[in-house]
Parts: structure tokens; C-alpha cells; sequence
């Protein structure tokens, strides 16, 4: 018969030795920054232009300044912001314009009319200049993603 009893030594050895090298190895490991490199490449000044991000970008600016540059109504004065204290004419228009949209919309879903529209005269950023109005312009004006708020109040005749 043979004598185990020094296998089951070395077998509790190693053992003991998976056990720890699981543990050490699922432990978390971190990470530390030790060195951080840049290089500016500038791509707006014209002189200084690498050739290939301008023939990259080209083909997207061409497009983009088209459809910009594309004339979407002519305007016969100029309207700014300041024109008035509490009514301003480009401010009278951009609620004209955001009520004949707005009622296409809510007419279209709920069958009803908006009465008022009502908006910040901080949103106007930019003057509407006499002549042609662009994609660029209405950008101008109107720069940020607006969102149109319809609220229905309801009159009740008893409490």
C-alpha cells in the first residue's frame, strides 16, 4: 500500500496557494495618469492649415454653408430687440410664426387652437437684418434647441 499521507501535504500546499493567487488576481486594480501629452494642431487660421484636416473638412463645410446659405424669405427692415421696451417687432414675429406652427401641430393632435404664445425675450440673440433671410440667419436668431410648452386652462364653473 502506498503511504498518502505526504501527498496530502503537499496537495493542502497547493491548495493554499490556488486560493491566495484568486484572491491577489480578482483584486481591483488602479490605475494612475502618469503622464499626459498634447499637440495643438490649429485648423481655423489660414495660413497655418494642415492640408489634410482642410481637404478632410472640406466637403462637410461646402455642404453645411449650402444649405446655410439657402434663402428662406426676404425681410424689408431691419428687426432687432431693442426697438421697444416690453413689444418689440422681431419678438411680435417670432410669437406669430411659433403660434401659426404650434396650432399646425396641436389642431393636427388635439382638434384645438392655441390662443397666446408667450416667449423670453432673452431667447431673440441675434438682429434680423434687412434683405434676405437664410438658414444662417434663423440659426443666428434662434441658436439653441427650443422647446414650445402648450398648457390648457380649464375654467370650472363649481367648486
Amino acid at each position: 500500500m502506498v503511504n498518502l499521507k505526504k501527498y496530502n501535504d503537499v496537495l493542502k500546499l497547493f491548495v493554499i496557494f490556488l486560493t491566495f493567487i484568486f484572491i491577489t488576481s480578482c483584486s481591483k486594480q488602479n490605475y494612475y495618469v502618469t503622464k499626459i501629452e498634447g499637440k495643438r494642431i490649429p485648423i481655423t487660421e489660414k495660413e497655418n492649415q494642415v492640408p489634410q484636416i482642410e481637404n478632410f473638412i472640406k466637403p462637410y463645410r461646402e455642404h453645411i454653408n449650402k444649405d446655410l446659405d439657402s434663402v428662406l424669405a426676404y425681410c424689408p427692415v431691419t428687426l432687432d430687440k431693442s426697438s421697444g421696451k416690453w413689444q418689440t417687432t422681431i419678438g411680435n414675429l417670432l410669437a406669430d410664426v411659433t403660434l401659426m406652427r404650434g396650432n399646425l401641430i396641436i389642431n393636427a393632435r388635439e382638434k384645438k387652437n392655441i390662443d397666446i404664445c408667450l416667449l423670453n425675450h432673452g431667447g431673440i440673440r441675434s438682429i434680423l437684418p434687412k434683405g434676405n433671410v437664410t438658414s444662417r440667419t434663423a440659426f443666428e436668431i434662434m441658436p439653441f434647441e427650443n422647446s414650445m410648452v402648450v398648457i390648457a386652462i380649464i375654467r370650472r364653473t363649481s367648486f
